[in-house]
């Protein structure tokens, strides 16, 4: 289920990071959209090496691992994954941002940016700063539901299936 799960994320991530690709290919030369574009293929580069290297250390386990060395694998593997989720949902304001802006000229032709006064791309900015910080600034102990179904999304059912599976480990 963890090896399926981690292929999962790797096709995903390679077709968003394909599809901001294409976008920028289009569209690179504008700043307005190339900055966006660019944000959001690197958070995906970052979430699809994660994937790979993960994947590799299970590979590796699996042709000469034991019980002990797993379970300090999928440790390992939950505490990276909650790392990447972590910044990624502080940095959602940014992303959600970025993403309408991509989305926007890829459906509609228009540029969000485009279509807002200065004074209102200022109070944007200022807005998805402060809930950025926000979010920096919240303690990190165990989230709320929302935050928990949002991190895993995040990760494509990756950090369930390795707490899944720690958790039957520790009863073994």
């Amino acid at each position: 289920m963890l090896e399926r799960r981690l292929l999962l994320a790797l096709v995903v991530y390679l077709g968003l990071m394909l599809a901001t690709g294409a976008f920028n290919l289009l569209h690179g030369g504008q700043p307005q959209f190339l900055i966006p574009a660019l944000l959001l293929h690197f958070t995906w580069l970052a979430h699809m090496l994660l994937a790979i290297l993960q994947r590799n250390r299970v590979a590796r386990w699996r042709s000469a691992g034991s019980i002990d060395a797993l379970r300090a694998l999928m440790a390992s593997m939950i505490e990276e994954r909650q790392r990447a989720e972590r910044w990624t949902l502080t940095a959602a304001p940014v992303l959600l941002a970025a993403a309408l802006q991509v989305l926007a000229k890829t459906v509609a032709g228009a540029s969000l940016v485009a279509l807002m006064t200065p004074a209102s791309t200022t109070l944007l900015a200022l807005l998805m700063a402060a809930a950025t910080l926000a979010l920096a600034l919240r303690p990190h102990g165990p989230s709320g539901r929302i935050q928990s179904a949002a991190a895993n999304a995040i990760s494509l059912g990756v950090s369930v299936a390795a707490l899944r599976l720690l958790t039957m480990l520790g009863r073994s």
